[in-house]
Order: structure tokens, then C-alpha cells, then sequence
């Protein structure tokens, strides 16, 4: 009779180590490698309730090539390589964009667009930090990640709403539609908010695919324009009320 190559026999204080080791609420023991400490009480030859490695792959939803793996990395390096990660021997590499790049990118970012232009684009800007000599190359996917990590977004707009200059009668009837606000609950005369949006009708060109098990929806990129409508919605911010109904444009 053939004997596998490679054999899990855990001792009581072993199983003991692994169980504490699933139970830990340590960020150190990332649920994957507790995954692993439960594959070796799986598979492991003196427990009670022993798996084989599809059995296991099935119950730890791995695949069996996976477990294959652990149970080598635990007979040839031992319980603790199984349980961690393996540190890594060379230094990370520095990364390409320093503080001082950050810095001129955010420059550019902010600086007065060149005549004939609306607003800069992720493409101009890092065109400009070449032609400066700042970097040798850039993309604009990485323009994109400083802006972002800088909470800077150039392409945005914010209106609000200013009253104009010396315009008392504007500012008379900004103020009471605010005093509308302030009004204590009324339900014989309530307060009712309304706003209306117009809405794109679209239909997909493709069947979706459905979501699985650690996976989403997938759907085409194609879609079929089906027309316009108009979305109204009133509530009752004190009543606890709303209605929203949607109408052909």
C-alpha cells in the first residue's frame, strides 16, 4: 500500500497552538492564515475526524493545489512558515514619486492653465512636470493618485449661492425660506420639501452575468438608450413622510 509523501501528524500541544492561533483577534493573524491552521487540523492523520485534501479543499473553499502546498511548507519548513508570511530578504524599492514631485505636481495642479484651455487634464499635467525636467516619464494614472491622495480635484466645482451686492430684496426672501426650515412641527400646516431630477432610461445590449460566491455582477459595457423622465420626490422632513414618483418627460 502506497504511502503519501507527505504526512500531518499533530501533537496535543500542537492542535492546542493552532486552535489559540484561529481564535486570536491579533490584525498579526490575517484570517487567510487562519485558514491555514484550520487546513492542518483537517488533514491532520492523528485527529478524529481526519479530511482528505479534497474534502479540505472543499471545506476551506482552497483550491487543492493550495493544499498540496501547505502540507508540504509544513513537512519540509515547519509549523510556523504555514502560519506566517516568509519576510522578505531585499528592501522594498523607493518609490518614484518623492515629496518634491508631489509637490510640483499639486504646483502645476493649481497654476494658471495655458491660454486656449478651460482647466488642466491628468495628460497636460504630467506632460508639463516633463517638459520641466521634474521626471524623465510619468503617467497620467499616477497625476491621478497624487491629486487624489491630496484630496485635490482640479476637474470639480462647487456652486453655492451668493446674493447679489446691495440687493436687500434678495436677501429678504433668501431669509425666509430659511425661516421655513426652523418651523416647529405643524401637521396641520406641514412642511413639504420637493426637487425633481431628470433621469436617463438605459437597457443592457447583454444578458448580466449573475453574482457567484466571491465574485460580482458582470455586465457589457453596451448599453440601449431608452429615452428620458423626470423624477419627482416630496417628503416631510418632520413627519417622517415621502413620496417619490416618476413621470415621461
Amino acid at each position: 500500500m502506497n504511502r503519501q509523501k507527505y504526512s500531518i501528524k499533530l501533537t496535543d500541544e500542537q492542535c492546542k497552538e493552532l486552535k489559540q492561533f484561529m481564535a486570536s483577534t491579533s490584525k498579526k493573524n490575517t484570517p487567510q492564515n487562519k485558514t491555514h491552521a484550520k487546513v492542518l487540523l483537517y488533514l491532520d492523520e492523528n485527529g478524529e475526524k481526519k479530511l482528505t485534501p479534497k474534502q479540505t479543499a472543499t471545506k476551506c473553499k482552497f483550491y487543492r493545489e493550495n493544499i498540496y502546498k501547505i502540507r508540504k511548507q509544513y513537512h519540509t519548513q515547519g509549523i510556523d512558515r504555514v502560519l506566517q508570511r516568509k519576510k522578505r530578504e531585499a528592501p522594498p524599492i523607493p518609490g518614484k514619486i518623492t515629496g518634491e514631485i508631489e509637490a510640483r505636481i499639486i504646483a502645476t495642479a493649481c497654476s494658471t492653465v495655458s491660454e486656449g484651455k478651460k482647466s488642466w487634464t491628468l495628460q497636460m499635467i504630467a506632460n508639463k512636470i516633463v517638459l520641466d525636467g521634474v521626471v524623465e516619464s510619468i503617467f497620467d494614472v499616477t497625476v491621478m493618485r497624487v491629486l487624489k491622495k491630496t484630496q485635490y480635484k482640479p476637474h470639480l466645482k462647487k456652486m453655492w449661492c451668493i446674493p447679489p451686492q446691495q440687493d436687500a430684496d434678495f436677501v429678504s426672501k433668501m431669509e425666509d425660506v430659511l425661516d421655513i426650515y426652523t418651523l416647529s412641527c405643524d401637521k396641520s400646516c406641514p412642511v413639504i420639501c420637493f426637487d425633481e431630477k431628470p433621469y436617463q432610461l438605459l437597457d443592457e445590449c447583454r444578458e448580466p452575468l449573475s453574482m457567484k460566491v466571491g465574485g460580482s455582477v458582470k455586465v457589457g459595457n453596451e448599453y440601449e438608450w431608452m429615452g428620458m423622465c423626470c423624477v419627482f420626490v416630496m417628503c416631510g422632513p418632520l413627519l417622517g413622510w415621502h413620496h417619490a414618483d416618476a413621470r415621461a418627460r
